[in-house]
């Protein structure tokens, strides 16, 4: 997922000149064939994630083969819970410059004490979602 994230924060990141990009076809086509091939990758991801809950709980007959079938039709479902923390750090570290103004603030290393927490924070809230996301598909499939 960390692949996944930085993809995201180098593809949105704020020192893009967006004007640029929005004038001009070919970089907006780029853009959006690159995004469309980060969404298909991240479903991809996604939905074999659920090995990873199923392993957690010793569930027999887990393989990535039963990962595809058991998440069939819920991939867009998926992408869209699942993409959250990266909105959610896109936001909070591209958009608003948050950690910059809190380095100016109190120093470098309390800014980088926050910010390994809120990754941190981000993490768990991914697991969490992973396996919730589990749970629902699995008494779907019962």
């Amino acid at each position: 997922m960390e692949i996944v994230y930085l993809f995201a924060s180098l593809t949105f990141s704020s020192s893009i000149n967006w004007m640029m990009i929005l004038h001009n076809k070919t970089y907006l086509i780029s853009l959006v064939l690159a995004l469309l091939v980060l969404a298909f990758i991240s479903i991809l991801i996604y939905r074999l994630s659920m090995v990873f809950p199923a392993l957690a709980i010793d569930k027999k007959g887990v393989s990535l083969k039963w990962a595809m079938k058991i998440t069939k039709g819920n991939g867009w479902r998926l992408f869209w819970i699942n993409s959250m923390p990266v909105v959610i750090s896109f936001f909070l570290f591209d958009v608003s410059n948050f950690f910059d103004h809190i380095e100016k603030l109190l120093g470098v290393y309390v800014s980088t004490i926050l910010i390994l927490l809120a990754m941190g924070l981000l993490a768990i809230y991914q697991i969490t979602l992973i396996s919730l996301s589990f749970k629902y598909l699995e008494e779907q499939s019962s």
